[in-house]
C-alpha cells in the first residue's frame, strides 16, 4: 500500500505546486483580475436590468402630451395619470403634435376630437388620435399604457349604455377565455429560464480562455514553457498542474458570473412585473426561489462545464504556435460554443429534452429544467454521463498532445 500510494503523493504534490504558481501568476496580472471577478460582478447586473430600467413605466414613464376639449376627454386623461405608469400633460391646441413626437420631445402624443364628449354622451362611437415614434421603446411602452386604460374606460362606457337599454353586460364578451396553463411557471421564471442557462454556459465554457491560451501558447511564445519542461517531473504532473490552475481561474469567474446573475435577476424581476402590469396583467407572480436538488444540479453544471471549457482551450494553446493563432483558433471554438449555448433555449421542449445526452448541451438543457424545477433522473443523469465521458477523453487527448514534442513545437 506505502509503495502505491508514495508515486500517488509525489503525483498530487507536484500537480498542486504546478497549479498554485499558475493560479498565483494569473492573480498578479490586474487585467485577470479584473476580467475573471469585478466584470462580472458588475456587467451583468447592468446588461440585464438597464435595457429594462429605460423601458419600466414604473421607473421612467413615457411623456404624452394631450389635446382635449371637454370634460370626458378629461376623465381619460385623469385614468392614465391615475395608473401611476405615465406622465400625461395637456398640451396647447395649437400645438403640432407630430413634431414634438418626431423631435423626441414627448413619447406619445394624443388628439381627442372637438366633439369627443359629446359623442360618448349620445351613445356613438368617438375617436381618439395617438400619435407614436414605433422606434422608439418608451413610445411603445406608451402606447400600451394609452390602449390598456382606453379600453378600460370602453368597456366601463358601454356597461353603463348597456345598463340603460337593460342588457346584460355579458353582450360585450359573448365568448370567456379561460387559461390553463400545463406549467405553473410564471412568465418571468420561463424569461431567466432562457437567460440563465445562457448566461452560465458561455462564462463557464469561456471564463478561463484568455488565460489558458496565454498559459499553453503564450508561454511557448516567450519561452517559458521550455524552461518548465526541463523540470524533473513528468509531464503529466505539469499539465495536469497547468489545467488545474486554469480550471481554477475558470471556476472563479463562473462564481463571479452566478453573483452577477443574482443580483441582476432579482431587479429584472421586479421590474418585469412592473411591464407586465403596464399591459394589464397585474396579478402577475414576481416569485422566484429555487432548491438545493436545483441549486446543486446549476453549480455542479458550472463546475463541470468550466473543466471541459478549460480543457479545450488548453488544447487549443498547446496546438498553436504564438499566442496570437491560439486567439485564432480561439475565435472558431467560441462560435462552435456559442451558437449551441444561444440556440437551445429557444427549442421546442421535447426537442430540448433529447438534446440532453450531447456534450456541453446536456449541461445547458440540465440548468434550463433546473431553472424551471423539472429536473429528472434520466435527463440529467444522460447529461452527467455524457459530459463526463467528454472531459475525459477532453484530458486524455490534452495530455497526450503535452507528451509530444511533434505537437508542441510543431516539428
Amino acid at each position: 500500500m506505502t509503495v502505491l500510494a508514495k508515486p500517488f503523493k509525489t503525483l498530487r504534490s507536484t500537480t498542486l505546486i504546478v497549479a498554485w504558481r499558475e493560479i498565483l501568476d494569473a492573480l498578479r496580472d490586474r487585467r485577470t483580475i479584473l476580467m475573471t471577478i469585478v466584470l462580472p460582478v458588475a456587467l451583468y447586473p447592468v446588461l440585464m436590468t438597464l435595457p429594462m430600467y429605460f423601458v419600466s413605466p414604473k421607473r421612467n414613464p413615457p411623456r404624452i402630451a394631450a389635446v382635449y376639449w371637454d370634460s370626458e376627454a378629461e376623465a381619460v386623461v385623469e385614468m392614465l395619470n391615475s395608473t401611476g405608469l405615465a406622465l400625461v400633460y395637456e398640451a396647447s391646441p395649437m400645438a403640432n403634435l407630430t413634431a414634438l413626437v418626431a423631435s423626441a420631445k414627448v413619447d406619445l402624443a394624443l388628439e381627442f376630437e372637438r366633439d369627443f364628449g359629446r359623442k360618448i354622451r349620445a351613445g356613438r362611437q368617438a375617436m381618439l388620435k395617438v400619435i407614436w415614434d414605433p422606434t422608439s421603446m418608451r413610445g411603445s411602452s406608451g402606447l400600451s399604457i394609452v390602449r390598456t386604460t382606453v379600453d378600460s374606460y370602453s368597456k366601463q362606457v358601454a356597461a353603463v349604455r348597456l345598463r340603460e337599454q337593460g342588457i346584460p353586460e355579458d353582450v360585450l364578451n359573448p365568448v370567456a377565455v379561460v387559461l390553463e396553463s400545463v406549467k405553473a411557471v410564471p412568465p418571468q421564471v420561463a424569461m431567466l429560464a432562457m437567460m440563465i442557462p445562457m448566461m452560465v454556459g458561455l462564462t463557464a465554457f469561456l471564463g478561463g480562455a484568455s488565460y489558458a491560451i496565454d498559459t499553453t501558447a503564450g508561454e511557448k511564445e516567450r519561452k517559458t514553457l521550455e524552461m518548465l519542461l526541463t523540470a524533473p517531473a513528468p509531464r503529466i504532473k505539469l499539465i495536469l498542474g497547468k489545467f488545474l490552475g486554469v480550471w481554477a481561474l475558470s471556476l472563479l469567474a463562473a462564481a463571479s458570473t452566478m453573483v452577477g446573475l443574482a443580483i441582476a435577476s432579482k431587479v429584472q424581476l421586479k421590474l418585469f412585473t412592473e411591464m407586465a402590469a403596464a399591459e394589464g396583467a397585474p396579478g402577475v407572480q414576481s416569485v422566484f426561489s429555487i432548491g438545493l436538488k436545483e441549486m446543486a444540479t446549476i453549480g455542479f453544471g458550472v463546475v463541470l462545464g468550466s473543466m471541459i471549457g478549460s480543457s479545450m482551450m488548453m488544447m487549443l494553446g498547446l496546438y498553436a504556435r504564438t499566442y496570437r493563432e491560439g486567439t485564432q483558433y480561439l475565435g472558431f471554438l467560441n462560435m462552435a460554443i456559442i451558437v449551441p449555448v444561444i440556440i437551445v433555449p429557444y427549442l421546442s421542449p421535447s426537442t430540448i429534452k433529447k438534446l440532453a445526452p450531447t456534450p456541453l448541451v446536456g449541461i445547458i438543457v440540465a440548468v434550463r429544467d433546473a431553472v424551471l424545477r423539472e429536473l429528472t433522473l434520466r435527463t440529467t443523469g444522460l447529461a452527467l454521463v455524457s459530459n463526463l465521458l467528454f472531459l475525459a477523453a477532453m484530458i486524455v487527448a490534452m495530455v497526450k498532445m503535452f507528451r509530444s514534442e511533434q505537437v508542441l513545437y510543431r516539428v
